[in-house]
């Protein structure tokens, strides 16, 4: 694991103002980390007089300059973690290491890729405040291929069929394909809860 030299470690519960963590599972996204991370800066700024973050980042053995930007960034932001894979264990265990390791009062996952805006977050955190739980966001249109489309579709009308929970969030549209995408928010409490017991950190290598 690569911090930054000014971390603090939380006490859930003990801080002057609730910890959010951000989880961002990246692969060979050296292009975009710069990117996402001015956005992310754009939005603690706005909410920093009533929270405090922390960023977490769980590269999947990326074979791209991911790694030492990140490494830079934990050094100038003692808000960073780094978490580095010793070989690519797949996308959700990237996500789960995240989770295991996320330390706030609620999480937020986002992909690095800038797909989903992440201002949005400050609407996830208004919903939260307001106690919902859980709040994730649905894309009502994305630019991709006819197929790929199609393909979704087909995955969603299965969905339909073996959950009537994401079968209704489905059905919200009539005209438009639906993608419920990974980027959510998570009170803390579910989150602990969403995680199994156990730990992923011992499939990742270390660094300091």
């Amino acid at each position: 694991m690569v911090s930054g030299g000014r971390s603090i470690l939380y006490d859930r519960g003990k801080v002057s103002k609730p910890l959010i963590s951000v989880l961002v599972p990246v692969l060979n996204e050296a292009d975009n980390i710069l990117p996402l991370y001015e956005a992310l800066e754009g939005v603690m700024d706005q909410v920093s007089q009533r929270y405090q973050f922390e960023l977490i980042f769980t590269d999947n053995h990326s074979d791209d300059r991911t790694f030492p930007i990140l490494e830079e960034l934990a050094e100038r932001d003692g808000r960073i973690r780094v978490y580095p894979f010793s070989r690519n264990f797949g996308f959700q265990r990237s996500i789960l290491a995240g989770y295991l390791n996320a330390r706030g009062d609620a999480v937020v996952q986002i992909d690095c890729g800038l797909q989903d805006p992440p201002e949005i977050i400050l609407k996830f955190i208004e919903a939260w405040e307001q106690g919902y739980q859980v709040v994730h966001g649905v894309r009502r249109s994305r630019s991709e291929a006819w197929l790929l489309r199609k393909a979704r579709d087909l995955f969603y009308s299965l969905v339909d069929l073996l959950s009537e929970y994401l079968g209704r969030i489905y059905k919200q549209s009539k005209k438009q394909p639906l993608s419920i995408v990974q980027f959510s928010i998570e009170n803390g409490v579910v989150a602990d809860h969403a995680a199994p017991p156990g730990r992923i950190s011992a499939e990742s290598q270390s660094s300091s």
